[in-house]
């Protein structure tokens, strides 16, 4: 009898972990480092900021995929900033992605200044499409 719930626990347990174990999500990691011009050389910025991401499929022109992320309260420290971003599904499907920044810091920026040039995402983001497994 305990041999029978011990193999029913098992495999009710192992249902349940092959449920949560096939859920992925699409959001990453993006780490950044974001410098400002004093009139003579790139410094690193030092301040709480508020980022606005687009995902283009094109370094210049193109179109918008998925959702516009705006992340607000931002450290920055040293040039050094990370985020969660979620652009939301069927946005990855292998071919190149672009990123665009833009970021407003309070006392310097009254709007938006959008960094140029996009930056290019590497691949890991794009593991996440349908097919590959």
């Amino acid at each position: 009898m305990y041999k029978k719930i011990a193999v029913f626990v098992l495999f009710l347990f192992t249902v349940l972990i092959s449920g949560v174990a096939q859920a992925q999500s699409t959001a990453f990691v993006y780490h950044g480092y974001f410098t400002r011009y004093d009139g003579n050389q790139d410094v690193p910025v030092t301040d709480t900021c508020t980022f606005r991401f687009k995902l283009f499929d094109a370094l210049t022109g193109g179109t918008q995929l998925g959702r516009i992320v705006t992340e607000r309260a931002i450290e920055v420290q040293n040039g050094n900033f990370s985020v969660e971003l979620d652009f939301g599904i069927n946005v990855f499907d292998g071919v190149q992605r672009y990123l665009e920044i833009a970021v407003r810091c309070p006392g310097t920026d009254e709007f938006f200044v959008t960094l140029t040039p996009r930056f290019p995402l590497t691949p890991y983001p794009n593991t996440i499409y349908p097919g590959t497994l």
